[in-house]
């Protein structure tokens, strides 16, 4: 593992990289009027906002609390959109020569964590809330064209235009006007998202996407233009330099990432397994009642004295239900130890089927029972 760390990128490397690549596009964002600046920072800033795209699909998909991961997101997002709200209509904040920066890159991350998350739960067969969630962001700019054709006095309204326009350029962004990243960006992170269960496709398609999107319709167009020479791809054209991050993604996906995936996962568990201790029953302490008040779809502690092994246990209406979802009911890729859901909750049955992690080893269940009469439950057992 030591070696595989070495030779490759863990997730705070590569947002260390991505952090100095964004520094140095800024840099000459900022200060190219100077003449000082010299264009090579800006092409090398062409890597950065890709790989805090995959940086973002990555902690999107291994946070133990995604309501908080998204709040945060949009929060900076609200924040510096509200900002460039009003450069651009008031005027403030701008540079002496009338130069204002479009960064809006957050508000994209936004977006794509709602659609993010109504990916997820097209796969948990949850389709009314993932149509919903990808229906929400696809329709908002014509929800809002239709509002304006409906009520179209609102734009004769000084005060309720302008309210109008803060909602769709700071809190409520529509993809179709959003300033920084644009549509390509906003496929390519769908795309990482819906194809990370398999890397290598992943990265591929993300790869051919980009170069499509960012080189070969902008050579396209280019090539109609008078004077235009295939070089200035190089020197005029050159956002789609970006598709070079897929490099550093590929580096960290094969070695750093691997492992950096696998502590976040372990220590969403842990966390959880922290909390769970608390109302763990026992005879002078927490009542099974009490942990199914939790969630009423616990039916049994499991304990191996000795070890870290030490989970309530759930039965979902079918097999799939806690695959990946905590007891609190929350998203979680090390998912519960779970009973079949074709077998007795009360152990009646002659045997049942626990559904466990892999690094949880054989023991006995304790179907509410006290401690000290875990000795007498083999008849009411089920072996994991």
């Amino acid at each position: 593992m030591d070696k595989l760390t070495k030779k490759g990128l863990d997730g705070t490397q590569l947002k260390t990289i991505a952090l100095a690549l964004m520094v140095l596009d800024h840099i000459h964002y900022f200060f190219e009027f100077t003449g000082c600046i010299p264009t090579v920072f800006s092409m090398l800033g062409r890597l950065s906002a890709p790989l805090f795209l995959f940086c973002t699909v990555e902690g999107f998909a291994h946070t133990h609390d995604r309501k908080r991961y998204f709040i945060r997101i949009w929060a900076i997002g609200t924040a510096m959109a509200a900002l460039e709200f009003f450069m651009i209509y008031a005027k403030a904040f701008r540079r002496g020569d009338g130069f204002y920066p479009l960064n809006a890159i957050f508000q994209d991350l936004m977006l794509l964590c709602i659609v993010w998350q109504g990916i997820d739960w097209l796969r948990e067969k949850k389709f009314a809330k993932g149509i919903g969630a990808i229906a929400a962001v696809l329709c908002w700019p014509y929800v809002v064209v239709v509002f304006l054709l409906l009520f179209p006095q609102v734009q004769e309204m000084p005060i309720a235009s302008t309210v109008v326009a803060f909602v769709i350029t700071s809190p409520l962004p529509m993809w179709s006007s959003i300033t920084d990243g644009g549509w390509s960006f906003l496929l390519g992170g769908v795309l990482l998202y819906a194809l990370r269960g398999r890397r290598k496709v992943q990265l591929t398609v993300w790869a051919l996407v980009i170069f499509l999107c960012d080189f070969v319709l902008p050579f396209g167009m280019a090539c109609r233009q008078a004077g235009f020479v295939w070089t200035q791809m190089f020197t005029d054209y050159y956002e789609w330099f970006g598709v070079a991050a897929v490099l550093l993604m590929l580096l960290a996906v094969y070695a750093g990432y691997a492992l950096w995936d696998n502590q976040q996962v372990y220590a969403a568990a842990a966390e959880v397994r922290t909390s769970l201790l608390e109302m763990k029953p026992a005879e002078d302490g927490p009542s099974f009642a009490a942990l199914r008040a939790v969630n009423p779809d616990v039916c049994a502690w499991v304990t191996l004295d000795g070890t870290g092994v030490d989970y309530p246990v759930v039965q979902g209406t079918d097999n799939l239900t806690y695959v990946n979802t905590d007891v609190y009911g929350n998203f979680s890729l090390s998912g519960s130890i779970f009973l079949d859901s074709r077998c007795a909750p009360d152990f009646t049955e002659g045997y049942g089927s626990v559904r466990r992690p892999r690094y949880i080893p054989p023991v006995l269940i304790s179907n509410g029972l006290p401690v000290s009469k875990r000795a007498s439950i083999a008849e009411s057992a089920a072996v994991l």
